[in-house]
């Protein structure tokens, strides 16, 4: 579909871009190729970072002066040991920090679906475009989850339901 036909498709929907909705689709392709990481698998990955970042930087001061002077001299040029020390201290700070905050904020249940997510990519762009994102069936929602679905080449015939399922599952990360 050329650019030209998506903005005669977009008309009822002003609040969206046809880059935007390209860009949406793009997104869409992408994760559907390479699906997120369920939450759990992410837990639990976050928890290795920060448990093999700790353990590198113990592994390191335990070497203590003499077994630390090679290491040090096999870094690059400009690099240090109390540096990478420290380095390692934040990157296991943030691993720490991001699975605390992805703990929070995940909700039980069923991973969210690739449509459901560009359901609620679509909300957030018309809401960013100042319009309003609800499942009324001549709603800028619909209408563009529609447009977006037929750029996919993909047939659903209940983009309502779909977009209201999203529109109750948006702001939980699962």
């Amino acid at each position: 579909m050329d650019d030209d036909q998506l903005a005669r498709k977009l008309r009822r929907v002003p609040s969206i871009a046809p880059v935007h909705l390209r860009g949406a689709v793009k997104i869409f392709e992408a994760t559907r190729e390479n699906p997120p990481m369920p939450t759990a698998d992410e837990l639990a990955a976050l928890d290795l970072v920060a448990q093999r970042a700790a353990e590198a930087a113990a592994a390191i001061n335990a070497l203590g002066w003499d077994g630390s002077e090679g290491l040090e001299g096999a870094l690059p040029i400009g690099q240090n040991l109390s540096d990478t020390c420290r380095q390692l201290a934040a990157i296991e700070g943030a691993a720490l920090a991001a699975r605390k905050q992805l703990g929070e904020a995940c909700r039980s249940g069923r991973p969210v679906s690739n449509l459901t997510q560009l359901a609620m990519m679509l909300a957030d762009l018309i809401e960013g475009g100042g319009g309003v994102a609800d499942a009324k069936q001549g709603g800028e929602l619909c209408q563009a989850f529609g447009v977006a679905v037929e750029l996919l080449g993909l047939s659903r015939s209940k983009h309502r339901d779909i977009v209201r399922a999203a529109l109750g599952r948006r702001n939980a990360r699962q």
